[in-house]
């Protein structure tokens, strides 16, 4: 009996499934591409905060809310 026949029946349906095989430090796939969705959700968070942080700062200089503009 082979290497890959004895894993097969070792892992049974885990086997074929890519998602759960060790890509990086120990992490499945399916594991990085939550941390990578993660990621994403939180940078375009960040930047839309940024850019509302922006308008209300440049509306603040309009109206003169910190001092004279």
């Amino acid at each position: 009996m082979g290497e890959s026949k004895r894993r097969k029946e070792t892992m049974g349906n885990s086997y074929s499934d890519p998602a759960q095989k060790v890509v990086f430090l120990g992490f499945t796939r399916a594991q990085v591409d939550k941390v990578y969705d993660f990621t994403r959700t939180g940078t375009w968070i960040c930047i839309g905060a940024l850019a509302a942080f922006w308008v209300v700062f440049r509306i603040g200089i309009w109206q003169g809310w910190w001092g004279k503009g």
